[in-house]
């Protein structure tokens, strides 16, 4: 941990420190469900922190973040959220971990990134547009967002979460850039289903995993112009 903290820049701290204070606010508050919002909250930030910064120990927070988050999304009855953290990113941490093992750039301990061709950008995002409606219609089906004072809309946010999130992760897996334009979008969408929860914890800790994916987006653009770059 100790180590973890002085590897921290001053806006690496800042995005940390604004969750914090959320959650800190929230449990002093009484908020429903506060202690395992902020848990998941801060276990999240650090986890998006180091995926930006190339870290394969990214894995090792986020599969505790993944936990704690699935088993708060359900208590809202989010089960697109649910199915995403418990079915899906939790197992792909260890395949997460092994294929950023194979391809890490030994003398900075970070992993080497990959970019896509244009033939790539079309075949997934059609898949993309096609998979994000069906999840549309299964969650309006289940009940899912039945809490929300916007069913529909919240749907709609989920259903985009869901389905870019399950693409953005694979290409985190497999170490392409392209995956940071997606995570900016699927936070903007998840800050919607927040928001309408009224959860002020998860609120700020998706604007700040906003905010990092942007920064994400600019280290990994700088990542593949210098020495990390790799298309195997």
């Amino acid at each position: 941990m100790k180590k973890l903290l002085q590897s921290l820049n001053w806006f690496e701290w800042l995005m940390t420190a604004g969750v914090t204070i959320a959650s800190i606010f929230a449990i002093y508050q009484g908020v429903g469900q506060a202690w395992l919002s902020s848990f998941a909250a801060i276990t999240g930030i650090i986890c998006v922190i180091l995926c930006a910064k190339g870290k394969r120990s990214s894995y090792i927070w986020g599969f505790v973040n993944v936990i704690a988050y699935a088993v708060l999304a359900f208590r809202w009855t989010y089960y697109g959220e649910v199915a995403l953290n418990a079915l899906y990113f939790m197992p792909t941490q260890f395949i997460g971990w092994f294929y950023w093992s194979k391809h890490l750039n030994v003398d900075v301990n970070e992993v080497k990134a990959k970019v896509m061709g244009l033939k790539e950008i079309i075949i997934w995002g059609a898949a993309t547009l096609v998979t994000m409606f069906v999840v549309y219609q299964i969650l309006g089906m289940i009940g899912a967002g039945f809490y929300a004072v916007n069913q529909d809309g919240v749907n709609m946010a989920g259903s985009m979460s869901l389905t870019l999130s399950l693409v953005a992760n694979i290409l985190m897996v497999k170490r392409y850039a392209e995956q940071w334009p997606l995570w900016i979008i699927v936070n903007i969408a998840s800050i919607y289903l927040w928001v309408s929860a009224g959860d002020i914890v998860q609120t700020t800790m998706w604007s700040m995993y906003l905010i990092n994916a942007i920064y994400g987006w600019y280290l990994w653009v700088r990542m593949k112009k210098t020495r990390n770059i790799e298309n195997e």
